[in-house]
């Protein structure tokens, strides 16, 4: 399985394995591990939500109940991605949009900085959105098909009580 498959997969589903949006973090960390603490805190307060974690590749924004409300997957400027359950993906060839596309019903929309973005709704309340960036650098020359730079998943209508 390489990039292309996970990510097709990742807009029907919304899930890297046990991961998707409205998960629990403990229930996770028992199953895979302890996840990867992302991000320093700067606050003197102990108990500031939302917080950074990470399996691999794959950060997590997560609340204070410990549920996920954000996936990102960071592609650009990467050789491999290591999404958990799927190893280390190689990301070239890079996935673009035409390619991509092809494979994937969604929203196609583009911004004034170049970047366009296809977005699914693989499940209620979960929409996914993958950006495809017109540069490999921020001054480089404008590619004649967008690569992938990164995929996330957010989850609307969770009223999250504060910690």
């Amino acid at each position: 399985m390489d990039l292309l498959d996970v990510a097709t997969r990742f807009s029907e589903k919304g899930r890297f394995g046990p991961i998707h949006c409205g998960a629990s973090l403990p229930e996770l960390a028992v199953t895979m591990g302890e996840p990867q603490r992302i991000g320093v805190e700067k606050h003197r307060r102990r108990n500031v939500w939302p917080r950074w974690f990470g399996f691999g590749d794959v950060r997590l924004e997560v609340c204070s109940c410990q549920e996920i409300d954000l996936i990102l997957l960071p592609v650009r400027s990467r050789e491999t991605v290591k999404v958990p359950g799927f190893g280390g993906l190689p990301t070239l060839p890079r996935v673009t949009l035409t390619r991509f596309d092809r494979l994937v019903a969604g929203e196609v929309d583009d911004d004034q900085a170049g970047a366009v973005y296809l977005r699914t709704r693989p499940a209620k309340d979960v929409q996914v959105s993958f950006a495809f960036t017109a540069r490999e650098s921020w001054d480089g020359p404008v590619l004649d098909d967008p690569v992938l730079d990164q995929v996330v998943a957010t989850r609307s209508g969770h009223e999250c009580v504060p910690a």
